[in-house]
């Protein structure tokens, strides 16, 4: 069985092993953002560098809800939680040779939202599929069969009020804990024991910050494991993994609306982004004393970083983002905050979200569905391929990848393609 230990440690602690349903692959992609949570595929077979006409080999394309929820990958399968009927949630796990679906769970989750539909990536750990839907039920179910083996609420449980857009929130495995941010007047980051939905911690809400749309963030800073944690406005706050204590807190930026999750670069630095104007910062957290404080490296409202939607990602010490507020387009940063170079609208790509593999850049124009794949290089941008699969509008969902594998969905279509098959 080959297994990269060392990045998949944080998400499946002491259960990888022979005991999982399925064998674990180095290639898997069983989270939001991948193994790592960084937008970056670990390993991969070596990819080719340009496309013919048509792009990848199409594998196969399947119907889904409308959304903006993205695939995990696990072993033999895809793992997607979709909607149907503005009634239920649906988490389906699809076979990644031929997209045929092995099995569904089907929940009641009735309401609409502006944008309908889904928001967030399941995880996985090979036994348990863990989803939340976009008005926060909280469902773990098996992997083998789609059985619900326990379920709770993020909203009703910790007096938390639904965002405006729904609950976007993508679960964070941990060890043995299921890590959520509900935000509300009852806690503002819960830790459930993933095997039983028991409750293992809660960390107290700081004031009255409420839910927003990015995620909990794993990092280490001078040897502590702690999670980066966004609520609205970007009111950032650090937490011990193991008692959920604060550590940490960094207010000294704000966003109207708070969607990408924070990024840490190294060496405790962490990048904010948004849209309405907020642009980016990166602030430092250091060891002080027996605890933690926080300074700040660099703030800008626009020019630097001004991603609405779309998750950054580090690259050999270089920031490449889609700064879709103030019409960037992809754009190369420096640390320091100098600006290497940006496409803006030549081409630009919308809202639409990036990966980044084998020191390739696969980003999906929002606005289209177009699929352009570049190189992951600060000098310049060198655009390798340009190929159409989806359709727009709103084409913002996140990316997936495993083993050649490309997944990617637009509003009605789950499509994958093997990146493998192609000339060059």
């Amino acid at each position: 069985m080959v297994l990269r230990r060392i990045g998949l440690a944080v998400l499946f602690g002491v259960l990888v092993g022979p005991c999982l349903p399925v064998e674990v692959q180095a290639a898997d992609w069983p989270q939001f953002l991948g193994p790592d949570r960084n937008a970056i595929a670990p390993e991969s077979p070596k990819l080719p560098r340009s496309w013919p006409a048509g792009g990848p080999r199409v594998l196969w394309k399947i119907p889904v809800g409308p959304g903006y929820g993205g695939a995990a990958v696990f072993g033999d399968s895809a793992l997607i939680l979709d909607r149907e009927n503005n009634a239920q949630d649906v988490l389906r796990r699809i076979r990644l040779a031929d997209g045929q679906e092995v099995w569904r769970r089907t929940d009641e989750a009735p309401g609409t939202l502006p944008h309908n539909g889904t928001r967030s990536t399941p995880a996985t750990d090979g036994k348990t599929v863990y989803s939340i839907g976009p008005f926060g039920h909280i469902c773990a179910a098996s992997f083998v069969d789609g059985t619900v083996l326990w379920q709770a609420k993020l909203l009703e449980d910790w007096g938390a009020k639904l965002p405006q857009w729904g609950v976007s929130q993508n679960p964070l495995l941990y060890g043995d804990s299921l890590i959520v941010a509900p935000w509300g007047t009852k806690a503002a980051v819960v830790a459930y024991d993933k095997a039983t939905g028991a409750v293992k911690w809660t960390t107290s809400n700081p004031g009255g910050v409420q839910l927003d749309y990015s995620s909990p963030m794993p990092l280490t800073v001078a040897g502590a494991p702690m999670l980066a944690v966004s609520g609205k406005g970007a009111y950032t706050i650090g937490v011990d993994p193991a008692t959920g204590s604060q550590l940490w807190k960094y207010d000294g930026y704000s966003v109207k609306i708070s969607i990408p999750s924070p990024l840490h670069v190294g060496a405790g630095r962490i990048v904010l982004t948004g849209g309405y104007g907020a642009g980016g910062a990166m602030f430092k957290v250091s060891k002080d004393g027996d605890g933690f404080s926080t300074s700040e490296v660099w703030k800008s409202t626009k020019g630097i970083m001004s991603s609405k939607i779309p998750q950054p990602l580090l690259y050999d010490g270089f920031l490449y983002g889609n700064s879709s507020d103030d019409k960037g387009g992809l754009r190369c940063i420096a640390l320091d905050g100098q600006v290497k170079w940006e496409t803006g609208n030549r081409p630009g790509f919308g809202m639409g979200n990036l990966i980044l593999v084998d020191g390739l850049i696969f980003l999906l124009n929002g606005d289209d569905g177009t699929l352009v794949m570049a190189e992951a290089n600060p000098n310049e941008y060198k655009e390798l391929g340009r190929a159409s699969f989806l359709s727009g509008p709103e084409v913002w969902g996140p990316l997936a990848y495993s083993n050649g594998k490309l997944i990617i969905r637009d509003q009605k279509t789950l499509a994958c393609l093997d990146l493998m098959a192609v000339g060059g």
